[in-house]
C-alpha cells in the first residue's frame, strides 16, 4: 500500500479509474508535449488481437524532470512543470483542459489493489473480491488481486484513463507484504497482477508508474518506467529504489514540509538520483523543488 500519512485526508489520495462518462465533459484529449513520442529500447509489449497499441510509448520521464503532485486543494494549474502527477476526481474540466493545452505530462493515480466505494464503478465489484480494511483507511478495503473480476474492472478502468487523456498510469495499492487482506495472497500472486497491470498499461501506448511499493522495486524495476515514493528519507529507506536509478528511470519522490525544512531534506537526497520535492502533508499545492 501507499506510504500514506495518517493525518491526511483519506480523500486526497483517490484517483477517478472509471471516468468514462467525465471524461467526455473534460475533453481533455491526448497530450504531447516536452515528452515527445517515441518507441522505448527494447519495444513496449506487443498488443493482443484486441488491442489497439502500435507499440509507440511516450518517453520516459527524465531523471531530472520538473513536476508537481497535487491531490487536494484549489488546483493551480499554473506551475511551469513538464510533469504533473494528479487525482482527476480534483479537477474540473477547465482544469484539465488547462494542463492539456501547455503540453503537461497527465501522470494519473490509480488504485488496482483496493476497493474504493466512492468510485463510479464501485457496485460492479462482487462481494467475493472485498476483502480487509486496508490500515488506517476504514474507508479502503483490500481486493483479491486473483480475480478474474478484478482484472476485468481495472481492464476497463485503464481504457478509461486512456481516453481520459492520460500519458502515465501510476498504480498504487498493489503489495500486501505484512498486510491483513482476507486473502492468501502470495508473493507470486502480486508478481503475476503487476506483470499484467504493465503489460495492458503499456499496451495502450502509456507509461507504467509504480507508486511507493518499497518492497517490490527491485524485481518490477524492468516492466515499470518510473516510480513514485513519499518519505523515503525520513524512513532511511530511499536505497530501495536504487533499481530505478541504476537504470535511469525516474523516481519523483516527495517528503513532508516546509521552507524551513527544505535545506535539510534537499541535502539529505542530494546525489542519490532522487528527484525530490518538499510537500505540505494534504499534498495540496506549495511545492518546493530540489533541483
Amino acid at each position: 500500500m501507499p506510504l500514506r500519512n495518517t493525518t491526511w485526508q483519506s480523500v486526497t489520495f483517490r484517483f477517478s479509474i472509471f471516468v468514462s462518462a467525465i471524461s467526455l465533459s473534460f475533453g481533455c484529449g491526448t497530450t504531447e508535449g516536452p515528452l515527445v513520442v517515441r518507441n522505448h529500447s527494447g519495444g513496449a509489449p506487443a498488443a493482443d488481437a484486441g488491442g489497439s497499441d502500435s507499440g509507440i510509448l511516450p518517453a520516459r520521464p527524465a531523471i531530472d524532470v520538473s513536476w508537481q503532485v497535487q491531490l487536494s486543494g484549489t488546483f493551480d494549474a499554473s506551475i511551469d512543470v513538464a510533469l504533473y502527477y494528479i487525482d482527476l476526481d480534483n479537477l474540473t474540466a477547465a482544469e484539465c483542459t488547462a494542463l492539456s493545452n501547455a503540453g503537461r505530462h497527465l501522470a494519473c493515480y490509480l488504485s488496482a489493489g483496493s476497493y474504493e466505494p466512492w468510485r463510479s464503478d464501485a457496485a460492479s465489484f462482487p462481494a467475493t473480491v472485498i476483502g480487509n480494511v486496508l490500515a488506517d483507511y476504514p474507508d479502503e478495503r483490500w481486493l483479491d488481486i486473483r480475480s478474474t473480476a478484478v482484472t476485468s474492472l481495472m481492464s476497463a478502468r485503464l481504457d478509461s484513463l486512456k481516453s481520459s487523456g492520460c500519458n502515465s498510469v501510476a498504480v498504487a495499492n498493489v503489495t500486501t507484504s505484512g498486510e491483513n487482506t482476507g486473502f492468501d495472497i502470495t508473493v507470486t500472486d502480486q508478481t503475476n497482477y503487476l506483470t499484467w497491470l504493465s503489460n495492458e498499461i503499456h499496451r495502450r501506448g502509456l507509461l507504467a508508474g509504480l507508486a511507493t511499493a518499497e518492497d517490490r522495486l527491485g524485481a518490477m524495476e524492468p516492466l515499470f518506467d518510473w516510480a513514485y515514493g513519499q518519505g523515503c528519507w525520513v524512513a532511511n529507506h530511499c536505497s530501495d529504489y536504487a533499481p530505478f536509478v541504476a537504470a535511469t528511470k525516474a523516481v519523483l519522490a516527495v517528503e513532508f514540509g516546509d521552507a524551513t525544512t527544505a535545506p535539510t531534506l534537499c541535502s539529505g537526497v542530494a546525489g542519490t538520483g532522487i528527484n525530490l520535492i518538499i510537500k505540505p502533508q494534504d499534498l495540496s499545492a506549495n511545492r518546493i523543488s530540489c533541483l
